[in-house]
């Protein structure tokens, strides 16, 4: 027992977290990789049109140009970007902190600096529902954006939209069931029924935006 005690103070750093976070990267890497998302999955949002309904697609796009609502979807992009790069500077900070997840915040007991820090409990029934809540709450967070997204897309792109809004529900269940076994069990599902899905959503977005800028000029 003493050796587990003193094996598992050392890997442990100041107060109590880890030394080192090696599943975290820094701010520019999220950014840089976030770019990339946009691109590729803009590149996605013209094959969608192109092999799809095309004209259906052409007419809602010419109405929305007509009517002016191309700014709409350049406002909801711009929400997007901004959420990406919030995202990405507490991500960065989780790195520096060495904090990982479930924890979102670090605490220090009242009137002693010098104790260990305070995370959330990670075994047992109370790590489980730590996690179940941690999984609860990163899809409130990106509620509202996915909802603007699956609006105002899915007003040009009806059924493409439906398909990815059926990989986020899934996505999302089978993400809440991993998280909640525990952190490294949700990341591919986190890739597949989040990742992607949102930035098919965010290329479809910025794809509109573009076209209603740049179709059906005279």
């Amino acid at each position: 027992y003493q050796r587990r005690v003193r094996g598992l103070f050392r890997k442990m750093g100041f107060r109590g977290l880890p030394d080192k976070l090696d599943r975290a990267n820094s701010t520019t890497f999220y950014v840089f990789l976030n770019g990339i998302f946009y691109a590729v999955f803009y590149f996605v949002a013209r094959l969608i049109h192109e092999n799809g309904s095309t004209s259906a697609y052409d007419a809602k796009i010419k109405l929305l140009k007509e009517l002016e609502a191309g700014y709409l979807y350049w406002s909801i992009f711009l929400f997007a970007v901004t959420l990406s790069f919030v995202n990405a500077w507490a991500l960065g900070r989780r790195k520096a902190a060495c904090v990982d997840n479930p924890d979102q915040y670090v605490f220090t007991p009242v009137g002693n600096k010098e104790a260990p820090f305070i995370v959330l409990e990670e075994s047992g029934p109370q790590g489980q529902f730590n996690r179940a809540q941690r999984a609860a709450q990163n899809f409130i967070e990106y509620g509202a954006l996915l909802l603007a997204l699956i609006i105002t897309s899915g007003f040009v792109f009806p059924f493409p939209v439906f398909v990815v809004t059926v990989m986020i529900a899934v996505g999302r269940v089978l993400y809440s069931l991993g998280y909640t076994s525990g952190t490294k069990s949700r990341l591919t599902v986190f890739l597949l029924g989040h990742v992607f899905p949102l930035n098919i959503l965010s290329g479809l977005c910025l794809f509109i935006a573009v076209q209603t800028v740049t179709a059906f000029k005279q």
